[in-house]
């Protein structure tokens, strides 16, 4: 029932349900790596739903149980009532069956690429070269289907106008399964790109004792020509 109104709604609101394409160049990276939410994010995300299609229907009862004691007439204002309610609980599971199918996480050697939404398409890149720090978040319904969320916050990371809770410079992989493995994949490719930046110490010590030496060579190979004219002259 899901998949076909899921087939249906997909082309009146102009969804693309096609994997993202990897970014360009990016094709063979040695990190490279596509990431989907867990089902059990989707599963959680539709108890949710069901939650609130129990707590309607519990004030569908009051309503229905307090109408034997007041004039029929609420009784058609009880049915409006229900099938608002019910055409809305149909279109919020349509949507998280959406917005699980839409939301990627695809990770290069160089950038986090995170896409959500269904309807406001977000895609959001971060810079591994900008990125500050990378926590997991748990909470207690995410602890409960064993998902968590990764936090990638960069430097310059303020708030958002629209939502002063939201940091603008961040990208949250949410109901993922593995969190721990990927946070240590990006920290292990973070960790490389500075060392690419600064370079191994012991190397640098090395290019510039051999740059110090072939002047000194150098010096030396025209001190001893020198010397062997000078002699020269002495002797005649």
């Amino acid at each position: 029932m899901v998949e076909f109104l899921k087939q249906l709604a997909a082309p009146l609101l102009h969804l693309d349900l096609n994997a993202p394409h990897v970014p360009a160049g990016h094709e063979n990276d040695r990190y490279l790596r596509v990431v989907r939410a867990s089902p059990r994010f989707l599963s959680m995300r539709y108890m949710l739903v069901a939650f609130y299609a129990i707590g309607f229907l519990l004030i569908i009862a009051a309503e229905m149980i307090g109408s034997l004691f007041v004039p029929f007439t609420l009784w058609w204002l009880t049915l409006l009532i229900a099938m608002f309610f019910g055409l809305k609980i149909l279109a919020m599971i349509i949507v998280t069956r959406f917005d699980y199918d839409m939301r990627w996480y695809i990770i290069t050697d160089t950038s986090l690429r995170v896409r959500y939404g269904v309807w406001a398409l977000r895609e959001i890149t971060v810079s591994f070269g900008n990125v500050q720090n990378v926590r997991i978040a748990q909470g207690p319904v995410e602890r409960l289907f064993d998902i968590s969320t990764l936090i990638v916050e960069t430097a310059g990371g303020g708030s958002n106008e629209k939502n002063p809770h939201v940091k603008s410079h961040q990208a949250i992989l949410r109901g993922i399964e593995n969190a721990k493995e990927i946070r240590d994949m990006i920290i292990s490719i973070l960790h490389q790109q500075k060392r690419a930046g600064l370079g191994d110490p012991d190397d640098d010590i090395e290019h510039h004792a051999k740059a110090a030496a072939l002047p000194i060579r150098e010096l030396d190979a025209i001190a001893a020509e020198t010397q062997k004219l000078r002699q020269l002259f002495t002797s005649k």
